[in-house]
């Protein structure tokens, strides 16, 4: 086989090794670990859920795996390993940004926020008070819009849903 489909498998082993710690960490919680002990278990398995997720998304396997889906190295695998690198492309070609999410982040007056909860209230979409979306609306060099201050649908304070929409349709009297 080629050096790729090497590299490939050393890196899905070592990605498997931090799914088998995971997945240790997580019994043992479930099962055995004293109070004392379940913080120490709950910021190892942090840590290595990350790391294995990393693994998981990084540009290195992105490129192991299209390196092994070049028809020249395609057709050295077995069937096998053919689903595997077809099913692990899809789905980490799935999971890269978009055009949309590039175009967004190249506008440099586009803001982006870690936790939509600190935003908005229980509801979802109205933004609480204090929330950055009010008064985070720009408008410099765009025409044709409603100049407002904030940023979404909902000011804050006014709710133009109210009366009719419905967000309980298996509930609502008709």
């Amino acid at each position: 086989m080629s050096e790729t489909f090497e590299k490939l498998k050393d890196y899905l082993d070592r990605m498997n090794q931090f799914g088998h710690v995971n997945t240790l960490l997580y019994w043992d919680m479930r099962t055995n670990t004293p109070k004392e002990g379940f913080e120490g278990h709950s910021r190892a398995l942090t840590h290595f859920s990350t790391e294995e997720f990393a693994m998981s998304t990084a540009p290195e396997l992105k490129e192991l795996l299209d390196t092994l889906a070049q028809p020249d190295e395609y057709e050295q695998l077995d069937e096998m390993w053919k689903f595997v690198v077809t099913k692990m492309k899809k789905d980490l070609d799935k999971s890269q940004k978009s055009y949309s999410n590039t175009f967004f982040f190249s506008e440099p007056s586009n803001k982006y926020f870690d936790s939509w909860t600190s935003l908005v209230g229980t509801d979802g979409y109205t933004p609480i008070a204090g929330s950055p979306l009010l008064g985070a609306a720009s408008f410099t060099g765009w025409t044709g819009f409603d100049t407002v201050s904030y940023i979404g649908a909902f000011d804050g304070s006014n709710n133009w849903m109210s009366g009719w929409t419905n967000f309980d349709p298996q509930n609502a009297k008709y």
